[in-house]
């Protein structure tokens, strides 16, 4: 079996960590169009703040506390509204399916990052999965750690894991061949969302 140093490890930390940084106060959404991600349309926040939808379905704003609206476009042409409130320090994720001639399917949800493990474990749950790889050889049998929730998993003979968890902010720790390193800091799951996260 191939032995990986800290020091790999640890390179690996520090780019994935430079990919998945988010900041507080911030809004996630995910956007779907007939069971697929809405890429390629516009979401405007507030009427100020524009961005395309990515072809994983999200797109993501800074947010201030307040009352708000996002605006779905299509080529210039509004397709849906959706308008919510979130206060100083809160996280907030948007998960929509819209559907032409229709009423969109909406879940906003709002919460704080210091949320108790109460609350966080009753929270709706999503998805995160992907592939561990060190210099793009698969990383087999590692063990994924979230941090402060007790979730493991491990990964397959092609570094593949996947992880169901309330959603929330992570930190994810890998473990493998003895060495442990913190992986990914404030790794976003979003309810009802499967998000593949490539480290």
């Amino acid at each position: 079996m191939r032995r990986f140093g800290l020091k790999h490890i640890a390179a690996a930390a520090i780019s994935c960590h430079a990919v998945v940084a988010i900041a507080q106060d911030e809004l996630v959404i995910y956007a779907f169009q007939d069971g697929k991600p809405a890429s390629g349309l516009t979401a405007v926040l507030d009427g100020e703040a524009r961005a395309e939808i990515g072809a994983d379905g999200s797109v993501m704003f800074d947010l201030a506390a307040g009352s708000h609206s996002v605006v779905f476009s299509d080529q210039g042409t509004p397709v849906q509204t959706i308008r919510f409130n979130s206060a100083k320090g809160q996280y907030v994720d948007i998960n929509v399916a819209l559907k032409p001639g229709a009423e969109a399917q909406v879940s906003v949800e709002p919460y704080f990052g210091a949320e108790t493990a109460v609350e966080t474990a009753k929270a709706p749950k999503g998805s995160l999965g992907g592939r561990i790889t060190n210099n793009g050889v698969p990383l087999a049998g590692a063990t994924i750690t979230v941090r402060g929730t007790g979730a493991t998993t491990t990964t397959d003979a092609n570094g593949r894991y996947s992880l169901e968890l309330p959603r929330g902010v992570y930190e994810l720790e890998i473990n493998h061949d003895g060495f442990t390193a913190p992986m990914a800091e404030d790794v976003r799951v979003v309810s009802g969302v499967s998000r593949n996260e490539n480290i």
